[in-house]
């Protein structure tokens, strides 16, 4: 309509494959138990990085992930001074469950 053609024309291209980011030290942290960001789809914004180091944490949910002792003491601290990172998996710790001590009719979501 009259708006279409008024607006202005642009140059931008969508490219499918962008050119792999040369040089660029990437840190990608990922969580065995994230539903949002799976490890699957890291590995694959990975491939367009040139220089990635991808920590696995195993036992860990999206928000867990960051947190971990050997994330947010060692590796990060490490990656932001500019240490060199290599790809590596730590393990968060075990899952604790909060014990279940109510009877199934106390509440309508327990049935």
């Amino acid at each position: 309509s009259a708006l279409k053609e008024d607006w202005p024309a642009s140059n931008l291209t969508y490219e499918p494959h962008p050119t792999k980011r040369k040089n660029i030290p990437t840190l990608f942290i990922t969580g065995s138990l994230d539903c949002r960001t799976p490890i699957e789809q890291t590995e694959e914004i990975m491939k367009d990085f040139s220089n990635p180091a991808h920590v696995k944490v195993e036992n860990a949910g999206h928000e867990q992930a960051q947190w971990d002792t050997d994330v947010a003491d060692v590796i990060i601290p490490a990656f932001i001074r500019g240490e060199k990172i290599e790809s590596t998996s730590v393990t968060y710790a075990d899952i604790e469950f909060i014990p279940f001590t109510t009877k199934s009719g106390d509440h309508p979501s327990l049935k």
